[in-house]
C-alpha cells in the first residue's frame, strides 16, 4: 500500500486504509469534546480546538474560549448538561472533513 493511503494504527501497529484511520481519529475527537465539555476538563477540552476554533450551536456562536466562559457560567448558575451521543457520520474529501453526531 502507498503510504499517502494507509496509517499504523496507535496500539496495533496494524496497516489500515487512511480513510478509515481519519474516521475514527474524527470520531475520537468528537467523543473527546463531549467527555470533556461536561466534565468541565476545560484544559483538555481546549487541545481539541485550533487555535481560531469557533463553536456553532442552536444557542451560541465564537469562539472556542468564549463557549468554555459562557459554558461555566452557566454551570455556576445550575445549568446542568449531559450530552448523549448517538450515530456519527463523516465525510472526507482531500483535506477537508464534514462530522454530523446525533447529541
Amino acid at each position: 500500500m502507498p503510504a499517502t493511503s494507509a496509517r499504523m494504527t496507535p496500539h496495533s501497529g496494524e496497516i489500515m486504509p487512511r480513510d478509515t484511520a481519519d474516521k475514527l481519529a474524527i470520531r475520537e475527537l468528537i467523543e473527546n469534546w463531549v467527555m470533556w465539555r461536561d466534565g468541565r476538563l476545560w484544559n483538555r477540552f481546549r487541545t481539541n480546538w485550533h487555535s481560531d476554533g469557533h463553536m456553532w450551536a442552536t444557542w451560541f456562536q465564537g469562539t472556542y474560549e468564549e463557549f468554555i466562559t459562557v459554558s461555566q457560567e452557566g454551570y455556576d448558575r445550575g445549568v446542568r448538561i449531559m450530552h448523549t451521543l448517538g450515530g456519527s457520520t463523516v465525510d472526507i474529501k482531500g483535506k477537508r472533513a464534514i462530522a454530523q453526531t446525533r447529541m
